[in-house]
């Protein structure tokens, strides 16, 4: 148990246990954060109790409706599997791990769970599931409950959001612990007077001890707040576990892994870790003349610090594994235990914004060390993409666990000359205006249907982006983007960029305008939009219409287009491609 927590949940657990030890009966000892269960699935026609296996559907689906009810209820609570309430240890053979996930799976990702083992001096064996309060309710099969005293029964939405005012999301992190101030450690008070010093925050980092931590929100009434235990204090495992090598499947040559330092300590000797192996690639001449030199390394620094604190601020604190940061050659790969909360996904990312750990993710804030929430995202995909590197990859994968890929490397400096040239200077957290300059200069046209996934936005959202770009943004005089040449009227518009952004990334558009590239091109269009004409087509690439015509025969003699009609002439002549058979004049 994480008992450094100062859970209450932990301490009734460990009362439960003690006094089913010394023999009283399960349904005496419950409560309403406490609750014993029985491993469904195992009791034969006769009562007789049959052999469990790793893996059991049925129970877990008994006990995702268990679950639901305690994450539902103001505190969260824990469940003891393996023990009937009349006292019968059947115990129970699941994996943790396979429990911890499915319940996940079936109540549609809304709750993340801590299941560990726990023996009884009998030698049985019970899994714990504790679970936290959910940040929303949480029905199970269109019936939302919620514990009273020892028993689950049924409540209104009404009646749950009155005891959860709209807008109020549960922080674990915010709660008070058991530890006084006196316990930080003298090392990561420390760093934090360093951050605040750095960050120009001179009388708050001279402030005393506990007039500095009740300051930074961590501190209530002499005592730490969880958040300022993780930071100030430490956790009773690893929370970062930090891998070098050198290159894929090498050994590793640095490992930083210790149980015994603050949160705050171990972030910063990852930090300083990631950064002694994050090579310079570039160096550039900057200011007046020239007169200044400017090194670029493979990897922003910004964006691996925010993407370290985002996997702390973040994660599931309620979770015993640490983040996993594993630095291979240019490439980190960070893994924080817990899934995405409060309708977060990796397909809205860079525009929903939830934070599981919000008192936390407020320290790094305060300490200078972190974007403001919903920022941070934004700010790493841009300086990723204004770089010429791919944006981050951030996926949840099965654990629950969020990864976060970030694929370093040289930049390309005519790219990062090019948007140094877009007038006005985009902000670095206009992520907007660089994922779409770059995806128009990488495959030659934009429209809103191709730019709402890209930019994680609704269609109306990015039509007055894509309208922003084109309106306001130019470069060496000249507006960014221009229209597609050839549209039909009742067509959406779509977008190319102008001959002075072409000129500036020539080794992008040339690899647009070349004859190698125009079937592949002509075939995007085509498929995406369900039609191609010659002017359209010559528009993108750069040429006369009638010099793209080889392109557009080649793709009808391959199957791939065509024509709309019989008569290959005149007003209203395209091509369909062949997924759209039924479609004609």
């Amino acid at each position: 148990m994480s008992a450094w927590m100062g859970r209450p949940v932990d301490g009734e657990v460990a009362r439960a246990l003690a006094l089913l030890e010394a023999g009283a009966m399960p349904r005496d000892i419950e409560t309403q954060s406490v609750d014993f269960k029985e491993e469904h699935g195992r009791r034969g026609r006769h009562g007789n109790v049959d052999a469990g296996g790793v893996e059991n559907e049925a129970a877990a689906r008994k006990l995702a409706q268990e679950v639901a009810c305690m994450a539902s209820t103001p505190g969260g609570g824990a469940l003891i599997l393996g023990v009937s309430d009349g006292g019968l240890r059947i115990g129970t053979e699941m994996r943790a791990d396979w429990l911890r996930h499915r319940l996940y799976e079936l109540l549609d990702r809304q709750v993340t769970t801590e299941v560990f083992e726990h023996h009884l001096g009998d030698g049985t064996r019970l899994l714990i599931v504790r679970v936290l309060e959910s940040f929303e309710p949480v029905p199970y099969r269109n019936k939302l409950r919620w514990r009273v005293d020892a028993n689950c029964v049924e409540v209104s939405l009404q009646e749950w959001w009155a005891r959860h005012p709209a807008g109020t999301r549960v922080d674990p992190t915010a709660a008070l612990s058991a530890q006084p101030v006196s316990n930080a450690r003298p090392a990561a008070v420390e760093l934090a007077r360093m951050w605040l010093r750095s960050a120009g925050l001179e009388d708050l980092a001279a402030a005393p001890e506990l007039d500095l931590l009740t300051r930074l929100g961590v501190a209530r009434q002499g005592y730490l707040t969880v958040a300022g235990v993780i930071a100030f204090v430490g956790v009773a495992q690893p929370a970062v576990d930090y891998q070098r090598r050198n290159h894929p499947g090498g050994d590793s040559t640095l490992r930083i892994e210790d149980p015994l330092v603050s949160v705050l300590e171990i972030f910063e000797r990852v930090l300083t870790a990631i950064s002694d192996a994050n090579p310079v690639v570039l160096h550039r001449s900057v200011g007046p003349g020239g007169a200044g030199r400017h090194q670029i390394r493979a990897l922003p620094s910004l964006t691996t610090r925010e993407v370290l604190v985002n996997a702390l601020s973040h994660r599931d604190w309620n979770r015993q594994e640490p983040v996993v940061v594993e630095h291979i050659a240019n490439m980190l790969i960070v893994t924080s235990p817990g899934g995405f909360v409060g309708g977060v996904n990796e397909h809205n990312i860079l525009t929903a914004t939830s934070s599981r750990n919000r008192s936390l993710r407020e320290l790094f804030q305060k300490l200078n060390l972190a974007e403001r929430e919903g920022v941070g995202i934004d700010r790493m995909t841009a300086e990723l993409v204004s770089s010429g590197l791919p944006a981050p990859l951030i996926r949840e994968t099965p654990g629950p666990s969020v990864r976060a890929e970030l694929i370093g490397g040289p930049p390309d400096l005519e790219w990062l000359e090019c948007l140094e040239a877009i007038h006005p200077r985009l902000a670095p957290t206009d992520v907007d205006a660089t994922l779409i300059l770059d995806r128009a200069t990488r495959i030659g046209w934009i429209d809103v249907a191709s730019m709402a996934p890209v930019l994680q936005a609704s269609k109306e959202v990015t039509e007055a982006e894509i309208k922003r770009v084109l309106t306001t943004m130019t470069i060496d005089g000249s507006p960014t983007l221009r229209p597609v040449t050839g549209l039909a009227d009742a067509l959406p518009g779509a977008w190319q960029p102008t001959t002075e952004l072409r000129n500036r990334v020539p080794s992008r558009t040339t690899n647009i305008s070349s004859p190698a590239s125009r079937e592949t091109i002509a075939l995007g269009w085509a498929t995406h939009r369900g039609r191609i004409s010659t002017t359209e087509l010559g528009s993108i690439v750069g040429i006369t219409g009638s010099k793209t015509k080889p392109t557009i025969q080649a793709l009808e003699e391959a199957g791939a287009l065509r024509p709309n009609r019989s008569r290959r002439a005149g007003a209203g002549f395209y091509y369909l491609p062949t997924e759209h058979p039924n479609q004609t004049d």
